[in-house]
């Protein structure tokens, strides 16, 4: 396109002075706002030949508030409600044990502890200690189990019923069925007792033998009659036939066995002589044998 007329330079520099000093002014002031609010961006790029050479310079953008990122720790400064939830959270829990202990010991003492000491209690007797060991077997202590129960007195089980009657006597004096028990208690040893032949007229045969054997030597020139005779075997066979020892019992026990014979009778027999001697033996170690009881029972 041709211009109608060739503009003058003049009238150009005219146009670019008046355009800078209009717009000098509001560059300078958008230059400042730029300068405080500058957001730095960093732009990787790798190296090559062109990267040599002097990059344009980007102006800021204008307007851009400045950024700022504060990376902060949280347990360095951990917030005022954590740590008081974390703290409570604690002191509820330690307490918690501390109840459970205390819960625990109070049950323990309450209930472990006492069968504990009854355990130890059993454990002391022989009878006791086997009846542990039957429960909960043990090889180590079998041998120690039994070696007690050897050493350990048949009257025993009576004595520890003697030892239970004078406790209950001293913790309830006044209680009528503390005495009824001990009064049925002392009765049926007496009865036992009782039931056990004291063997006088046995004792009296072996003398009576004996004398006669004596004066069968002393007459044997003189001679004897046959009537004085018979006289003493007699009173033997009947003071013999008045009472059985328990070990004839036994004996016979085991004749019958080995015959295959009926034994029901002779263990009656047994067993109620064995628990009348016991019980004479354990009233006389305690010197309360009964009058009635040290009487013969040769007129039965």
């Amino acid at each position: 396109m041709e211009l109608k007329r060739v503009p003058r330079v003049e009238n150009l520099l005219y146009f670019m002075q008046n355009t800078r000093k209009r717009l000098e002014p509001q560059l300078k002031s958008n230059t400042e706002n730029a300068a405080q609010t500058t957001v730095r961006t960093l732009i990787y790029a790798p190296e090559t030949q062109a990267s040599s050479t002097p990059e344009a310079v980007v102006p800021p953008l204008p307007g851009l508030p400045e950024m700022k990122v504060e990376v902060r720790s949280l347990t360095e400064n951990p917030p005022q409600a954590s740590v008081i939830k974390q703290g409570s959270t604690v002191r509820g829990f330690i307490a918690g044990i501390a109840c459970s202990v205390a819960v625990a010991s109070a049950l323990w003492w309450w209930q472990v502890y006492p069968v504990q000491q009854q355990l130890l209690q059993v454990n002391d007797t022989a009878q006791g200690a086997a009846t542990v060991w039957m429960a909960s077997p043990e090889l180590e202590n079998y041998e120690r189990r039994l070696q007690q129960l050897l050493d350990t007195s048949p009257v025993q089980p009576l004595e520890t019923g003697m030892q239970m009657m004078r406790v209950a006597d001293s913790r309830w004096p006044e209680s009528l069925q503390q005495q009824q028990a001990s009064t049925q208690w002392n009765e049926a040893l007496k009865t036992r007792a009782q039931n056990s032949p004291q063997l006088r007229g046995w004792l009296q045969t072996r003398q009576d033998l004996h004398a006669f054997a004596d004066l069968v030597m002393q007459r044997e020139k003189e001679g004897l009659t046959l009537s004085y005779i018979k006289n003493v075997i007699w009173q033997a066979e009947r003071g013999l036939g008045q009472e059985t020892p328990v070990e004839s019992l036994l004996t016979q026990y085991q004749d019958a066995r080995a015959q295959k014979q009926n034994t029901d009778a002779l263990e009656k027999q047994i067993n109620e002589r064995l628990e009348g001697v016991l019980s004479r033996w354990l009233l006389l170690k305690n010197n309360v044998m009964p009058e009635a009881a040290t009487g013969t029972t040769a007129e039965k």
